[in-house]
């Protein structure tokens, strides 16, 4: 039993502080930067158009800078001013104003008009306020070409044109490679990663939840991680960026974008960081689901990484996903305000699931991954599902919860200990008394382990007010469906 004891003991420790972090936000102590841009400069955005291999030419004057590009035969200004940026294509002929009407009726991307000339035109703007990745503005280039297309054939179409209501465009779309036909299933998940085998070549892990692959040249280094539990990828955000501040406090975030891996949306985050001395880069995809969440990362030293850059992005391709995305917490959060319809968790691969009420519980985002905090709205009641794959013998998880408990305050007790059956399944109910940084809190908790893995679902709030919340506690706890 001791090897499932550290695990146990850190994730008890984490649900008695919970209430605190949620309450009280910690400032970051490492400022990591994120690549982010808020103003543009005009070398900035040639760079970007050389990158992007774009016919272009330029004009500067004072903080206002245009470039003219070809884009599909067509010719585009692009202007940069302080906090944003602005396409524009103008066609020669005229177009009715009810035509163009039309357009911004249908259409949710770029905005038609009628210039002086009574030429039909279309522009789209970018903003810069809050900052903006590199990445991100050549999304928004290869995105106007895009609808540029869809707005060149709506001005020839007499008829109705089709709606556009998916901002795809918006996203960089890439699709595994030809030569990437050997098929490799990782340990967990509705996962796949699709390789060459004559590039890529798979190494020892350490672990199940791990892959490692090496580029026959030596350089190159991928790592692919799979976890059971599905994270909204903004859990998954924030738990890399805390490691990635945790291990180095030179580590820097050079990439942040969403990109479409064979028509799947996943998260894009490069880093530099330093270990050994030794400076790296990492290019990784991240991706959290029903059936699980996924890592795929790239990395080198930095010396190398420039040269290295498309074979990682080819590697990276070959990911293929085939189960539901979990919303992001703040989707979540959203849905909670519109809506009071029933709310779903689920975890420990479908196998346990939690039904609540929307209009009354609130997920909100856990800073420790793999748990899933909630909050009672509005109000101070609070709950947390920490869910394991492990099965572990009940009466040790209950001691293990009153040991920590008791680590926090040496008078901490039990003051209540059942067995219930719940939506048939035999389970602990127990209620805790702890004095957690001189704050009494009253803990209502169940407690499951057999063949699904093991559950704790704890609702908490001060002492004083487990009254008020007790009916809510006790509805939310009684959602909890294992299938045995």
């Amino acid at each position: 039993m001791k090897k499932f004891g550290p695990l146990l003991i850190l994730r008890v420790l984490t649900a008695i502080l919970l209430s605190f972090v949620a309450a009280y936000p910690q400032t970051a102590q490492v400022q990591v930067s994120t690549g982010v841009l808020e103003e543009v400069s005009h070398e900035k955005i040639r760079s970007i158009l050389q990158g992007m291999g774009i016919e272009f030419t330029e004009a500067s004057q004072d903080r206002f800078s245009g470039f003219r590009l070809r884009l599909d035969g067509n010719d585009v200004t692009l202007e940069n001013q302080p906090s944003s940026l602005q396409l524009a294509r103008c066609f020669s002929g005229t177009s009715e104003l009810k035509k163009v009407n039309d357009w911004n009726e249908k259409f949710r991307f770029g905005r038609a008009y009628i210039n002086k000339d009574s030429n039909p035109c279309l522009k789209w703007d970018l903003s810069l306020e809050g900052g903006r990745s590199e990445a991100s503005i050549g999304s928004f280039i290869k995105g106007f070409q895009v609808t540029l297309r869809s707005y060149n054939d709506f001005l020839a179409n007499e008829g109705p044109t089709p709606r556009i209501n998916t901002p795809t465009p918006l996203l960089m779309s890439f699709r595994k490679s030809s030569s990437a036909t050997t098929k490799v299933k990782t340990h967990f998940g509705s996962f796949v990663l699709w390789v060459d085998s004559s590039k890529w070549k798979q190494d020892r892990s350490n672990s199940e939840e791990t892959m490692e692959f090496v580029h026959v040249a030596g350089e190159a280094h991928v790592r692919v991680i799979t976890e059971r539990i599905g994270l909204p990828i903004d859990v998954i955000r924030n738990a890399v960026l805390a490691t990635a501040q945790k291990g180095d406090t030179t580590t820097k975030i050079t990439l942040e974008e969403k990109r479409l891996i064979n028509g799947r949306e996943v998260l894009a985050i490069g880093f530099e960081s330093t270990s050994n001395q030794v400076r790296f880069v990492s290019l990784g995809y991240y991706y959290g689901g029903s059936s699980g969440t996924i890592q795929v990362v790239g990395y080198t030293v930095k010396s190398a990484f420039e040269r290295n850059a498309g074979v990682f992005t080819e590697f990276l391709s070959g990911l293929e996903i085939s189960d539901t995305p979990v919303p992001p917490s703040a989707e979540r959060s959203e849905m909670s305000n519109s809506s009071s319809g029933p709310g779903l968790l689920s975890f420990n691969s479908g196998k346990m699931n939690l039904h609540y009420d929307e209009s009354k519980w609130r997920q909100t985002p856990s800073p420790d991954p793999g748990r899933f905090l909630f909050r009672c709205v509005p109000g101070d009641g609070y709950a947390l599902v920490v869910p394991e794959r492990l099965d572990v013998p009940l009466e040790s998880l209950l001691e293990i919860a009153l040991s920590n408990a008791q680590k926090q305050d040496p008078n901490a007790r039990i003051i209540s200990k059942e067995q219930r059956k719940v939506n048939g399944v035999e389970l602990w109910f127990l209620k805790l008394e702890v004095d957690a940084m001189k704050v009494p809190l009253t803990y209502y908790g169940y407690y499951y382990s057999g063949r699904s893995g093991t559950v704790q679902v704890l609702t908490f709030t001060g002492r004083k007010l487990i009254a008020e919340y007790e009916k809510d506690f006790m509805t939310f706890l009684n959602g909890l469906h294992i299938e045995e």
